[in-house]
């Protein structure tokens, strides 16, 4: 127990200055790394991790490795062949995961294991009503590991028995939705739900729910017609001020979506497809996604030290590799590997650096020119 500690202290040394406060105008310097982890021949959608293991959903099936391994090599678990939309991971043996209906027998999304992949089972269980629909997305809270929301197109669904069952709570099965449907439950509170993406007219949307998702409330979002809502950030020990990942910029509100402004609107119309706090502070916070819309771009990643006030863009100039899109984003402390690990669309990637700290009292910059 005492070398695990200290070898956990150690690694977090790094990702400490990661998440330390403050921001400068940051060009990677020799002490910063980006890693290859491979996977680079596949779509990757999200990213999960159990301490050393780290857990992919791919478009071919869901794969894990040991982060601490210094080859890239990733084990299938299970799945292959099929598009991995998302996944809950209970732990290492039980994942309930979501597939492109499209790739796979009409109308069979969900698939759960409870062997850590060796073997799996249709877990349907009537989400999506009499025919099936494919599960886009999917979340729990730690504290409440058996009621799950989902997202259905435009739909919410809930589940109070660990996917047993299902219960649509916000909309209808039948009802379109498109653009990777956003559900979310505050860390904070467990009663606080958020669910967004983009409706059948191509408007962005927004919704939240203060009681456990029995009823929602619309959160209008500013928009210049076609654009969607791809993910949100809440803010620690404050579930009333949120970041918004949307095309071509980021949105902040203060209380609770009543309203929202425009804190980072970059040149090259940028898809903001992820956004992540960081576990070790309660201002700094991480955004990601395609750097030039739907042509994609280099790999990157955006940090704020002040929850969104102000905004440094970091570049992948070290391996730059074209039209590359991160899907998740994901600061990852718990492990000998810390640092921001990304999943693309060309593999797994992450970047650690030990010189963010030294920048946090420069003048900070609020805008990508």
């Amino acid at each position: 127990m005492k070398t695990y500690s200290l070898l956990l202290i150690i690694a977090f040394v790094p990702f400490l200055k990661i998440c330390s406060p403050g921001d400068g105008p940051e060009d990677p310097k020799p002490h910063d790394k980006w890693e290859k982890l491979g996977l680079s021949y596949l779509n990757v959608s999200e990213i999960k991790f159990h301490h050393n293991l780290i857990f992919a959903a791919t478009s071919d099936g869901l794969y894990k490795k040991n982060v601490a391994s210094p080859d890239t090599t990733w084990q299938p678990i299970g799945l292959q062949r099929q598009d991995i939309l998302d996944f809950v991971l209970f732990s290492p043996d039980e994942i309930i995961a979501c597939a492109d209906v499209s790739t796979q027998p009409k109308g069979l999304s969900i698939y759960r294991t409870t062997d850590g992949g060796m073997t799996w089972e249709p877990y349907q269980n009537g989400f999506g009503g009499e025919f099936g629909k494919t599960c886009y997305a999917i979340d729990h809270h730690p504290d409440a590991p058996d009621t799950l929301f989902a997202r259905a197109s435009y739909a919410v669904a809930k589940s109070t028995d660990r996917g047993q069952s299902w219960q649509p709570v916000l909309g209808e099965w039948d009802l379109i939705g498109y653009q990777s449907p956003l559900i979310k439950i505050d860390e904070n509170n467990p009663n606080i739900v958020w669910a967004g993406g983009e409706n059948a007219s191509f408007s962005p949307y927004l919704a939240r729910s203060t009681d456990y998702g029995n009823t929602w409330i619309p959160k209008p979002v500013p928009s210049d017609g076609d654009n969607a809502v791809y993910d949100i950030a809440i803010k620690k020990n404050n579930s009333e001020v949120v970041l918004v990942g949307m095309e071509g910029q980021l949105l902040r509100s203060v209380d609770g979506g009543d309203n929202f402004e425009i804190v980072l609107e970059p040149a090259g119309y940028p898809y903001f497809n992820t956004l992540e706090r960081c576990p070790l502070s309660t201002t700094t916070v991480y955004t990601s996604g395609s750097e030039n819309g739907t042509s994609g771009g280099q790999l990157f990643f955006y940090r704020s030290g002040n929850f969104g006030n102000t905004w440094t863009k970091v570049v992948n100039d070290e391996d730059p590799v074209d039209e590359i899109a991160t899907r998740d984003l994901e600061a990852h402390i718990f492990t000998v590997k810390p640092g921001l690990y990304m999943a693309t669309n060309k593999g797994v990637w992450r970047y650690c650096s030990t010189y963010l700290l030294s920048q946090s009292n420069q003048t900070v910059v609020t805008q990508d020119q």
